[in-house]
């Protein structure tokens, strides 16, 4: 009778590439008996269980790698909300690119600028993942916002 390496062949079962011990025993030349699956005996149990640990761990990483990228893309869009705030207060800074020809406050002006002001924060929120009770303040300052220019298209206020 044949030594083995019993470790050795449970080692290289449980890592290997093998659907039962049986077929294991035949592509190692090894004569499957009662000995052998007495030895042999849980191995399938362990190499399912190390599988399922191995699957568990996979998909632990692929979601903190989904999670690292949606963060990236988050922030990346919160940059670009940032620059496009900036360009707003850029444009707000000089009273006249609200200005008619005529020096008053332009309603048609302010409601675009509004608008933009509304996508950024919108922009801003999605990228930032605020819940409703946020998002309902702000959608709250947009709705002043849209009482203003919806007064300076009355032409209540004169420049």
């Amino acid at each position: 009778m044949a030594r083995y390496d019993w470790d050795k062949l449970k080692k290289e079962f449980i890592l290997g590439e093998y659907e039962s011990v049986r077929e294991f025993a035949a592509q190692k030349g090894i004569k499957y008996n009662g000995y052998f699956a007495a030895k042999t005996r849980g191995w399938t149990d362990e190499k399912r269980a190390l599988q399922e640990q191995k699957q568990s761990k996979i998909i632990e990483r692929v979601i903190e790698k989904q999670i690292e990228q949606e963060v990236n893309w988050n922030i990346t869009h919160l940059n670009l909300w940032g620059e496009f705030l900036n360009i707003l207060r850029q444009a707000l800074e000089n009273p006249k690119n609200l200005m008619t020809k005529d020096g008053r406050i332009s309603a048609y002006i302010l409601e675009k600028f509004a608008n933009v002001m509304e996508k950024i924060q919108k922009g801003q929120r999605l990228a930032l993942g605020l819940d409703e009770q946020q998002q309902a303040a702000q959608d709250e300052l947009i709705t002043r916002l849209q009482e203003i220019v919806g007064a300076l298209n009355d032409d209540c206020i004169q420049h």
